[in-house]
């Protein structure tokens, strides 16, 4: 099931709780290292401790709709632009015909700060397999660059919300990590835009996911994956 969530000045979040060419700039990840055993995805997850200390803010915890429970499933359903899906961490459509084994995922919030933070790891049977994944990430980002997204999740089990358009910013691709920010339509105030910054990386087997949702401190998730990737590399 999809939860639709108020967080001010007009602004509702929907996230899914519930469902079923080599890129050198992932030259970071180990392919010679022995894959990532699934039974290990829910430790490379940061612990809100960790999450919040990436980001720069001084806690985190799972929000009231959702709780801090870490899914074993990707979310069920897509978007209404559903071709632009890739740019949704966590949700299931985006991964169909990847080759992925496993994905865990976690939300968490602090607000008014940090009104999601999403977390997702995403196992494949080989590095280069998670390394195809990224590349075709980005090619799919880039062709949503610049496009107003209707970015409402669409679900069977979910009855439909509001429209949620969102203006699609550039890709931006550094040392093995691509980004990019979701800037929503009509919440402009003195403290800026509100919007999603997402980013994401391979390292070994393991693609790493990440999105914060916020005015001011989106621009964190790059940390967040990075300190993520971090635990990928240092796993034995």
């Amino acid at each position: 099931m999809a939860v639709v969530v108020a967080i001010g000045a007009g602004v509702t979040v929907t996230v899914i709780s519930g469902g079923s060419g080599k890129n050198t700039s992932t030259a970071e990840s180990q392919p010679s290292a022995p894959p990532v055993p699934v039974g290990a995805l829910r430790g490379l997850l940061l612990t809100p401790a960790e999450a919040a200390k990436a980001v720069g803010t001084n806690t985190l915890s799972g929000s009231e709709e959702m709780g801090d429970k870490i899914y074993d499933k990707a979310g069920a359903g897509s978007i209404v632009d559903g071709d632009c899906v890739s740019l949704m961490p966590g949700t299931e459509a985006k991964y169909t015909g990847s080759g992925y084994t496993a994905v865990r995922r976690q939300y968490l919030v602090n607000r008014p700060e940090i009104d999601y933070l999403t977390q997702v790891v995403i196992a494949f049977p080989s590095a280069e397999l998670a390394e195809k994944f990224i590349t075709s990430s980005e090619e799919a980002w880039r062709k949503c660059s610049g496009r107003t997204v209707n970015v409402r999740y669409t679900s069977p089990d979910t009855p439909p919300g509001p429209p949620a358009f969102e203006v699609i910013g550039p890709v931006s691709s550094n040392d093995g990590m691509i980004t990019l920010r979701r800037t929503r339509e009509g919440t402009g105030d003195a403290d800026g835009d509100w919007g999603c910054s997402i980013a994401s990386t391979a390292r070994n087997n393991i693609v790493i996911e990440g999105e914060v949702c916020s005015r001011t401190k989106d621009s964190a998730v790059t940390e967040l994956v990075r300190a993520t990737a971090d635990k990928v590399t240092a796993h034995k």
